[in-house]
């Protein structure tokens, strides 16, 4: 929708376009005045009532951490360049932490990764770049130690 206003003479068309999502005024918000803020001008026109039945509808699991399955899938294109196994060197980056089964629980985390991750081409391309640049970077160094160095599990 396009609107025009008559100034000094000249025509100003302004467009004015409907927003994408509500996220990207949320998004915006945040960005503005924080998380605090945020939640005040809510209680300000809904009820404590109102709020925590609405949060009680939301999962009770975190949300998909899409940038924690991009590196993850990014790891494994880097494992794969350097004739390594990925859960190993997962493993590795991230202690066993007293898991009995860190590989198997190292491999359950990369195959939900790459489900999440095949379902999106940005996420694909994003874990592609992600990982030529480690592979970049690793040039000349001890790819186990560099990749460590980089924290590529860390967000």
């Amino acid at each position: 929708m396009a609107n025009k206003d008559d100034v000094d003479g000249g025509d100003i068309v302004v467009e004015v376009l409907s927003p994408v999502a509500a996220d990207d005024y949320v998004a915006q918000a945040l960005e503005a005045v924080g998380l605090d803020e945020v939640i005040r001008f809510l209680r300000k026109i809904h009820t404590a009532q109102e709020i925590k039945k609405s949060l009680s509808k939301l999962q009770h699991k975190e949300p998909v951490n899409e940038l924690l399955h991009v590196r993850r899938v990014a790891l494994d294109f880097y494992a794969k360049e350097h004739s390594l196994t990925t859960s190993s060197l997962m493993v590795e980056i991230e202690g066993l932490r007293g898991r009995t089964d860190a590989h198997g629980a190292e491999r359950e985390k990369l195959r939900k990764a790459k489900e999440v991750v095949s379902k999106d081409l940005n996420l694909r391309i994003g874990a592609k770049t992600l990982a030529d640049q480690w592979i970049a970077g690793s040039k000349g160094k001890d790819p186990r130690t560099y990749i460590k160095s980089v924290k590529p599990l860390r967000v």
